[in-house]
């Protein structure tokens, strides 16, 4: 009984030690998995770091990358002029990639402003020939007078002579022949107005005219106030609408020409096998035009130089200008 039951204690021993073992093995097993998945986990975080601090291999030509078109130093380099910039630019055709990239809004307002600063030097010498104080002063010179009833009046006899204009008014004589007015022409005047007390007669390059006083309307009170009060307001708003209108029309003629040279633009491409954008060309047909606009603005203004380029001329410059231009461009801008 003893060796038996001694067989039965030491059987159940030997599963009790079996099951011990069996599970510190699978403790043992378990924790070295759970080990090599920390590690492995550890090793994903290290190398998904590595990968970040090194950077990825697309960096270089994506989004934000140093390398990248769309990053910071690229974006700047892009950057499209400003107006005045832009002004700058169109004289050096081989800038004109930078024009290229000019958004359509900017360029309509360079061209607008351009034609703006264009018109007003060239009518800013109309505009004060207009002030409020040389109106006055011309208004001076003229003595009183009156035509009522077909009949010219006058106070005193009025004589101008200056600046090839000669001008005599008087009621002490009916009319004036054509070979007085031309006799006073042969003296040097190309433009002559001469009145007496029924006609008018009027000489100017050569071309004579004359107008009887009774042919007047008579329910105009024509007089020197009437001209003071109405017809120098009138020709001031006439001057600004045509001042409006001349601009306008001086803006879109720009543009139309531009039309025209961008025609061209296209066959020079064709010709030098410039793969090169329809709008990058208009605009280098746009801006290849300021050069002799100005030079054409400058030779109006100075009143000492007699000097003038033929459109012909200008547009042969243009072209030439532009030409060199889109062989310069950079290919697809």
């Amino acid at each position: 009984m003893t060796v038996h039951g001694s067989g039965i204690v030491s059987s159940e021993l030997f599963h009790q030690n079996k099951f011990r073992f069996m599970n510190t093995y699978h403790d043992a097993k378990t924790g070295n998995n759970m080990d090599n998945n920390d590690q492995q986990t550890n090793s994903n975080f290290y190398q998904q770091d590595l990968a970040n601090q090194q950077g990825s291999p697309y960096m270089g030509s994506g989004y934000g990358g140093p390398g990248s078109s769309h990053g910071c130093d690229s974006s700047v380099e892009r950057k499209a002029p400003n107006i005045f910039q832009q002004f700058a630019l169109s004289f050096v055709p081989t800038q004109y990639g930078r024009l290229a990239n000019v958004k359509t809004g900017s360029m309509i307002g360079f061209v607008t402003l351009l034609t703006l600063i264009a018109t007003i030097i060239v009518f800013i010498s109309p505009a004060l020939s207009f002030s409020s104080d040389n109106v006055n002063a011309m208004m001076d010179l003229i003595p009183d007078f009156e035509v009522k009833n077909g009949r010219f009046s006058i106070d005193d006899e009025f004589t101008y002579a200056n600046d090839g204009m000669f001008v005599f008014l008087t009621d002490g004589v009916h009319r004036f022949t054509y070979e007085q007015v031309s006799a006073i022409a042969d003296r040097g005047y190309n433009f002559i107005i001469m009145a007496g007390s029924e006609r008018i007669s009027v000489m100017q390059n050569g071309e004579y005219q004359q107008y009887d006083f009774k042919s007047f309307n008579r329910d105009i009170p024509l007089s020197k106030s009437w001209i003071v009060n109405t017809v120098v307001p009138v020709l001031k708003v006439i001057f600004i609408i045509t001042y409006i209108l001349f601009y306008v029309g001086r803006t879109l003629w720009y543009f139309l020409c531009a039309a025209v040279y961008f025609l061209f633009a296209m066959l020079i491409a064709s010709i030098l096998h410039k793969k090169q954008p329809s709008g990058a060309l208009f605009r280098a047909a746009v801006y290849s035009k300021v050069p002799m606009f100005c030079v054409a603005v400058l030779l109006d203004v100075v009143s000492f130089v007699n000097i003038s380029i033929p459109f012909i001329f200008r547009i042969v410059i243009t072209m030439a200008f532009m030409g060199f231009a889109i062989a310069k461009l950079p290919e697809n801008n």
